[in-house]
């Protein structure tokens, strides 16, 4: 019986350390996502460049474009990783 205790203590001890883990890390990716959401006014800022005349001038207009496209790759991905988060998080054990 002693030996059943001390297992159910030691599960104990190992599923709070990897819970504690868990919210650690899910902490990390949401400080994460908060820094990188600011930059969504990156692509207006090129929006902008472009309706003031980048797209009359080559080099400006492939700036715009390049800035437009690596914006919106980021955006994808950040977004990408918040739906996966909200997946696990309904089919994790908590829910």
């Amino acid at each position: 019986m002693l030996n059943r205790i001390e297992s159910a203590f030691a599960q104990r001890d190992r599923t709070e350390h990897e819970l504690r883990r868990s919210e650690e890390r899910l902490r990390r990716f949401v400080a994460d996502a908060s820094h990188e959401l600011p930059r969504r006014g990156c692509v207006s800022a090129y929006a902008e460049l472009f309706e003031r005349g980048a797209s009359t001038r080559p080099e400006d207009l492939h700036r715009v474009v390049t800035g437009i496209r690596t914006e919106t790759d980021r955006m994808s991905r950040l977004v990408s990783d918040l739906l996966l988060l909200a997946a696990l998080t309904r089919a994790g054990p908590w829910s």
